[in-house]
């Protein structure tokens, strides 16, 4: 573990600026997802009365 930690270099910052935006385009597609599953389910009302 130490030698992986010794082989291992610090990112600049357009790659930090790259993974960064794309785990919150991740975190916004999986939460937008969740929210239009929320909200059909809430509108259509299946097998309730």
């Amino acid at each position: 573990m130490i030698n992986t930690i010794k082989l291992t270099k610090k990112s600049d910052a357009d790659v930090y600026k790259q993974h960064l935006r794309l785990v919150l385009f991740g975190i916004a597609a999986i939460g937008g997802l969740a929210f239009v599953i929320q909200f059909t389910f809430s509108v259509f009302t299946i097998g309730r009365s």
